[in-house]
């Protein structure tokens, strides 16, 4: 297990056995660099130990009122602060905590195991009982280590992924394998049955009154704040820069508390956006060291089969490439890097917000009859659309204003809609028109019924925060960063900035169909104004381009002895028909033609028919073009 994670931890490693109990950990060095940070950390008495991942950013605070208590600290880390707060706190620990993490205590003295995970979902915690007792990690592949071999694949994993590109807990693709839900607890004595407690959540609330000019000043305050503590640290610290305007505010609050700070930022060979001359803009705006680095569809190639073992269960974000190169790019220099993640879920950023607010006048205008025979009629025309247009749209804005509404989370590029056209023998029963919202069973525990007590704008942040933001965006982040050595933080996920965010009306977030209305005015002055007003761009490769080159081809290398169809779960001629398809212009099929990879590789990982450091490459007959980035001041 301890091997399974040594990228996740490559600076030190420790071990505890305790009779039935065993304890391990692979240590990033951040907070206190000595030995005396080693994981598992006991207590003054050694009947208490933990073993942790991730920041407590409040630590210094909490060590103080925990010294005044009486407690003393062998170390420096802000680990210490959770085996004494345990001490003092019990479970009520986790709400004093303010940061990201993962974490297992081990009571000899109650004889229990205590499992927490952070608000957002910043850290993963996966666990599950067999044979062998019951097991927790950081990570699928150390599980799997654990019970090699053991692991049963669950057909409702495979089509939640292959609809959603990602699987969202508490289930993984493993039967009997969950994760820990964000704000959630688990706690397990010797004899009994896993207890699991929700300590946090998002509540239903009016919106709070205030104007935009106080409300706009208490968010900077906030992100100012969250900035500051997240800044802290014992190595280097830098920051990923894009062209967008979450990046760019952290990253020029940033530099108004530290000096000499370095930024990284990815390009990608042939896309129709480039983002790196607005990078370049703001770093010599703010006085950043600049690296930068250009992602080759090469790249995608030659670092895939690693990417997908680390994740430890099939993962469709293809973002997650160019997350591991400016990982990778970024720990040369530094060992912390702060990121933008979570300003579109805390502010209304995407499209589906837009969505949302339409839903909302849709359902007022409209009686619930007229919604229903709307919603019946749309999603009747929408079966064999092969691409989006205004009948989807608006067969997504009626099912969102409905009261039956399932989440509202939905991703039209991948296999969602259309599983059943490619769909093989392991899937059937499965597979349904809508895919996962139906048959995927990847239910978050109590969403459903939360989503029920929201307006579908609320809704969609709300479903934005627990499960788009914690099972995709956060995973890709985490996974990817981890597998490169670099711990990534995420200033507005910051408890109470997310919180006050929440609490906003509805019209200082979205705006005539503008999006971030309220967090544009934070930065205006702070970041220039092309920045403010330059068009969302996403973080992923041109994968309409690449699918008709080296990534197709290598994909029509390896379907000739598929894994994916000899094993059942897709059709080889459905699979065929769409690469060619996207090869023909007839259809964009990027994002399915992806998720088919990934599994393939997944499976054949699995099963010992692929490497993890084998690139796809060499089925073209080639070998790796990892290019260096360069530096700008």
């Amino acid at each position: 297990m301890i091997a399974a994670m040594k990228e996740r931890g490559p600076d030190d490693k420790g071990m505890l056995l305790d009779g039935a109990v065993g304890l391990a950990h692979t240590r990033l060095s951040v907070i206190d660099l000595s030995p005396a940070g080693r994981c598992p950390m006991p207590n003054e008495t050694g009947d208490v130990h933990v073993v942790f991942n991730g920041e407590i950013y409040n630590f210094v605070e909490l060590r103080a009122e925990l010294i005044l208590m009486g407690h003393s600290f062998r170390s420096a880390t802000d680990t210490e602060v959770l085996v004494h707060g345990w001490e003092e706190w019990g479970d009520d620990l986790v709400h004093r905590l303010d940061g990201m993490f993962a974490f297992g205590i081990w009571d000899r003295r109650s004889n229990e195991m205590f499992l927490a995970r952070d608000r957002m979902g910043e850290k993963p915690l996966f666990y599950g009982e067999g044979p062998g007792g019951f097991v927790f990690a950081s990570s699928l592949n150390a599980i799997s280590a654990y019970w090699p071999g053991a692991l049963e694949v669950r057909p409702e994993g495979v089509a939640t992924f292959l609809s959603m590109t990602f699987i969202p807990g508490p289930e993984t693709v493993y039967r009997g394998i969950l994760q820990l839900l964000p704000g959630f607890t688990l706690r397990l004595r010797r004899e009994g049955f896993p207890s699991l407690r929700r300590y946090w959540d998002l509540e239903r609330a009016s919106p709070v009154r205030i104007s935009p000019e106080r409300a706009r000043a208490v968010v900077l305050e906030k992100l100012e704040e969250a900035v500051r503590l997240q800044l802290v640290a014992d190595v280097p610290v830098g920051g990923f820069l894009s062209g967008g305007v979450d990046s760019s505010l952290v990253m020029a609050l940033a530099s108004r508390r530290k000096a000499d700070l370095h930024a990284f930022t990815i390009g990608f060979e042939g896309a129709e956006i480039d983002e790196l001359p607005r990078a370049r803009l703001l770093a010599r705006r703010y006085g950043l060291t600049h690296h930068e680095e250009v992602v080759t569809e090469r790249h995608v190639l030659d670092s895939l089969p690693e990417l997908v073992w680390q994740y430890g269960q099939p993962f469709g974000d293809s973002s997650c490439v160019p997350t591991f190169f400016v990982s990778r790019l970024a720990r040369q220099h530094v060992t912390v890097c702060l990121s933008g993640d979570g300003g579109d879920e805390a502010f209304a950023g995407y499209r589906r917000a837009a969505w949302g607010a339409t839903a909302e006048r849709w359902q007022a205008s409209a009686p619930g009859w007229l919604r229903d025979a709307a919603d019946h009629l749309l999603v009747g025309r929408l079966r064999g659309l092969k691409r989006e247009g205004v009948l989807t749209r608006a067969a997504r804005v009626s099912r969102l204003a409905s009261e039956a509404s399932e989440i509202p989370y939905f991703n039209d590029s991948s296999w969602a809609d259309r599983l059943g056209e490619v769909a093989g023998e392991a899937l059937v029963g499965v597979a349904g028109p809508w895919g996962a919202r139906q048959a995927g069973g990847a239910r978050v525990e109590g969403l459903h019924h939360a989503l029920r007590a929201f307006q579908p704008f609320q809704r969609i942040l709300y479903d934005d925060y627990k499960t788009q933001l914690p099972f995709d965006f956060l995973t890709k982040v985490d996974v990817a960063s981890m597998a490169a050595g670099l711990e990534v933080r995420t200033p507005f996920l910051n408890r109470q900035l997310v919180e006050c965010a929440w609490s906003l009306p509805k019209r200082y977030k979205i705006r005539l169909g503008g999006s971030k209305w309220l967090l544009r005015g934070v930065a205006n002055g702070i970041v220039p104004e092309e920045i403010l007003r330059a068009p969302k761009v996403g973080f992923a490769i041109p994968g309409r381009k690449w699918w008709r080159g080296g990534l197709g081809r290598a994909l029509s290398e390896l379907l000739p002895e598929s894994m994916v169809a000899d094993e059942g779960w897709l059709s080889k001629p459905a699979v065929e028909n769409a690469l060619r398809e996207h090869r023909s212009g007839e259809a964009d099929h990027s994002t399915r033609l992806f998720l088919v990879l990934v599994l393939e590789l997944w499976l054949r990982l699995q099963r010992g028919r692929w490497s993890r450091n084998q690139p796809l490459s060499i089925l073209l007959g080639g070998s790796s073009d990892v290019r260096p980035g360069g530096s700008r001041r």
